[in-house]
């Protein structure tokens, strides 16, 4: 076992999330970033502030804070804990992955 791995079964996770714009041409920039924490149980639906790499809160346009919304579903992986029903807003391929 790698010393770089961990097992998580059961225990707290918490995940780093940094958000890139995309437009027409392409990528564009680093927007922000957000962290937060997910454990096997109910799913995660929260709005998280975005902040800049120095921890400062990134405002839009119209002066307020940025915030994105988070849906994650956490849980075991196996027949009994899996669901067919896709989070909302995503499609299940056929290899059981995610495509947005």
């Amino acid at each position: 076992r790698s010393k770089n791995k961990v097992a998580i079964d059961g225990h707290k996770v918490k995940l780093f999330l940094t958000l890139h714009q995309l437009d027409a041409s392409g990528p564009s920039g680093f927007i922000g970033l957000t962290s937060f924490v997910v454990k096997p149980g109910p799913i995660l639906d929260e709005w998280h502030l975005v902040e800049d790499q120095d921890g400062r809160q990134v405002l839009g346009r119209n002066g307020k804070a940025t915030a994105v919304h988070l849906r994650v579903d956490f849980r075991p992986i196996g027949a009994a804990s899996e669901s067919s029903v896709s989070p909302v807003g995503v499609d299940k391929a056929a290899d059981g992955s995610y495509v947005c």
